[in-house]
């Protein structure tokens, strides 16, 4: 009987290491987020828009669209399950200015800005039971910056786009529903993206939900 016990301990003592290492999260994963960005206040947008042009005698009606769908598809490595290193390519979606003038004329004027490119974040992550961990970030962006316009009447060349890297930093929760999938909630501000002389800078905001598969 006793040496049942000590065999059964042994065994027992051997399994536990491996169980822990089932449940730790090292290695590569794929990720995809979906989301909704911000790259400013409408109504402040259409506000500006339309004082600018009752200044000129213009009289339009104005509707923004700064909050667009945004989508991300990455690819990360778990270090521990206190630190990863992340890249994704994510397109923060197409925010727009429609203005409808009606007087002098009558025609429909639009503005598109959409901001993309490739992130590459450290993200630390601090749990705070079994499966739930609260996660901080901080990265890279390096993105393009798309402006174009489209009209009813000419409106001459179109705005340049504005390409450059900045930094990103955003917090989070992070769920682990299996050993193999997981899922985020988080939130990230992409700092002065765009160019001060062409599209002006702003900072752009994202609220995102991940899901994220261990391989």
């Amino acid at each position: 009987m006793h040496k049942r016990m000590l065999i059964a301990g042994m065994l027992l003592s051997a399994a536990l290491p491996l169980a822990a290492q089932a449940d730790n999260e090292h290695g590569w994963y794929g990720a995809m987020s979906l989301g909704v960005s911000s790259y400013g206040n409408s109504q402040d947008d259409e506000d500006n828009i339309r004082s600018t042009l009752d200044s000129q005698g213009i009289q339009a009606d104005v509707h923004v669209d700064d909050n667009p769908g945004a989508i991300g598809v990455g690819l990360g490595y778990h270090f521990s399950d206190d630190f990863a290193l992340e890249a994704n390519y994510i397109d923060l979606g197409d925010a727009t200015a429609h203005v409808h003038v009606f007087s002098p004329g009558d025609f429909d004027f639009r503005e598109h800005l959409d901001a993309s490119g490739v992130t590459l974040d450290a993200i630390g992550l601090m749990p705070v039971s079994e499966r739930v961990s609260l996660f901080g970030k901080l990265g890279l962006f390096n993105y393009t910056l798309d402006d174009s316009i489209d009209s009813d009447v000419p409106t001459g060349p179109q705005p340049p786009n504005a390409r450059g890297t900045t930094w990103d930093l955003g917090l989070g929760v992070q769920v682990k529903i299996t050993r193999m999938v997981g899922i985020r909630a988080g939130y990230t501000n992409y700092h002065g993206v765009g160019d001060e002389d062409t599209t002006g800078k702003q900072n752009i905001g994202l609220v995102y939900g991940q899901v994220y598969l261990n391989f």
